[in-house]
């Protein structure tokens, strides 16, 4: 069963990213922990969630950390591999042992109720996952960013009501196929496992955009992919010729051609706020051109206690001359801040958090930057939509996954904050994929895919002021959470009612 389920999880995301497996991807894990006749104990369950969730991670992201590990921290093979274990242990294979042993409490219940109760745990220990390790990397629910009418539903309930319905269809699925149970629970698991899909493709439908609440042109973006080896970018010596090969690839551009260029996170690797030569550079780039510049560069300010702080930042030049700065709200784990339980492994791993939300305004346009992983997030680009954004721009530097399949999973997993809110996003990723889609997902253009080269795409308005996940967020991720803690607790009773009953009739006889 593990064996199976770990399959199907690694064909779910990129190399093979088969999206559509997510709707079955959980009927393994069904049939055996919804069986009651099958001896299982909840010690074997965790076990074997223990098992899946180390397993599935190692296959989907395994192959990238252990590269980007190797060479981010200069140490040796074992302690990368030893870093990739450990932390698909403690960020992912924790939660899938408690998740599978939720499940098997599950087995006592009616098929109907099992099934539904699979969908409500799977969501919620994802939710939590994500709330509380922060790893939202490799949701079930992310496995939809291909499949268009079933992936603008998240436009009703984001990747959460998306997990749902997916871990509901395999569910069911895994419940029907079972051996013990009589035609009609089988009939009402088919049709479980059909209403899935037929639940999302009909909120896509009644969440469809409506009219625009805010006239506006398309605004055209130019992406800047420089493709700088992750083990190059931060060397002094190559710094400022890193800086010309942007400069000089944005100077390529016709003045007034577009209304937005953008390079990826850590574009300019210096400290921006420190080299005036530098800023003066990039806003005089950004005049000439007649377009607002939006570069990723690290800064510094004042800690009041005679300390600096500093925060990984997207600035926007804009071409009167004005400069802004956002800084990165959720910070990586081990590469720009550090556990508080852990000492500092990684020299850059000293970088504090961003105050809040900011908006860049271009050509009229309310852009929101999210850097790096704030893009798999729900919440960032929630907020930030709140806020009143009309595009989200998400800048990244993804050489450092390596060879791997990072950069390919960072994207798919990213695009679907666009059909949540119903605003569109440009991706800029360095040694990764830069792209773009408008409101609903759908790609706009062509993508660049680790590669050098200017990308330009022209970005419609969105259709939609507010989504219903816009204004009422994790609402699904929640009322999964309720109803798992309805169904445990009714079945943690009835476990001890059973083994009350059974203590009983024992007493008699021993006496």
């Amino acid at each position: 069963m593990v064996a199976v389920a770990c399959l199907l999880f690694a064909f779910v995301y990129p190399p093979f990213d088969v999206g559509t497996i997510a709707l079955v991807a959980v009927a393994p894990v069904a049939l055996v922990l919804l069986d009651p006749s099958l001896r299982c104990s909840l010690a074997a369950a965790a076990g074997s969630g223990l098992a899946f969730g180390w397993l599935a991670a190692l296959m989907i992201v395994g192959p990238w950390m252990y590269q980007a590990a190797a060479q981010y921290f200069d140490k040796p093979a074992t302690f990368a591999a030893a870093f990739t274990v450990a932390v698909n242990g403690g960020y992912v294979a924790v939660f899938y042992a408690a998740l599978f042993a939720l499940l098997r409490l599950l087995a006592a219940a009616s098929p109907v109720q099992a099934v539904l109760g699979t969908a409500s745990l799977w969501t919620g220990l994802e939710y939590v996952r994500a709330a509380a390790a922060g790893n939202a990397w490799a949701l079930l629910g992310q496995g939809l960013h291909d499949v268009p009418v079933l992936r603008e539903a998240a436009g009703a309930g984001g990747v959460w009501l998306l997990t749902w319905a997916c871990a509901l269809t395999g569910a069911a699925i895994g419940v029907a196929l079972r051996r013990d149970i009589d035609a009609r629970a089988r009939r009402l698991a088919i049709d479980l496992a059909v209403a899935g899909p037929v639940v999302l493709a009909l909120l896509a439908w009644a969440t469809r955009p409506a009219p625009a609440g805010r006239a506006l042109l398309p605004l055209r973006v130019a992406g800047v992919q420089a493709d700088i080896a992750g083990t190059d970018l931060w060397k002094p010596e190559l710094r400022m010729a890193h800086l010309q090969r942007y400069v000089e690839m944005t100077r390529e551009l016709e003045p007034g051609r577009v209304d937005l260029v953008v390079w990826p996170e850590n574009a300019v690797p210096l400290l921006l706020d420190a080299d005036k030569a530098v800023r003066e550079r990039l806003a005089d780039l950004a005049r000439t051109l007649g377009s607002a510049l939006l570069v990723g560069a690290p800064r510094s300010s004042s800690g009041g206690d005679g300390t600096a702080r500093f925060f990984n930042s997207a600035w926007l030049f804009a071409p009167d001359g004005s400069v802004a700065h956002y800084d990165k709200l959720h910070l990586l784990p081990y590469i720009e801040t550090s556990p508080a339980f852990m000492p500092v492994i990684a020299p850059s791993a000293q970088y504090d958090e961003g105050d809040g939300v900011v908006l860049f305004d271009v050509a009229g346009w309310r852009v929101a930057p999210l850097i790096c992983l704030e893009a798999i997030h729900p919440g960032y680009a929630r907020a930030a939509a709140m806020t009143g954004a009309d595009v989200f721009v998400n800048i990244s530097n993804d050489a450092w996954f390596g060879a791997g399949y990072g950069p390919e999973q960072h994207h798919v997993m990213s695009v679907l904050r666009a059909a949540e809110s119903r605003r569109p996003m440009v991706r800029v990723a360095n040694g990764g994929v830069t792209g773009a889609v408008d409101a609903r997902g759908a790609p706009i253009g062509e993508r660049s895919v680790r590669s050098t080269g200017v990308r330009l795409f022209e970005v419609a308005p969105a259709d939609k002021p507010l989504s219903f996940f816009h204004r009422w967020g994790d609402w699904a991720a929640w009322a999964a959470l309720v109803h798992s803690a309805l169904l445990c607790g009714h079945a943690l009773r009835r476990r001890r009612q059973a083994a009350n009953r059974a203590f009983r009739d024992e007493k008699p006889a021993n006496a």
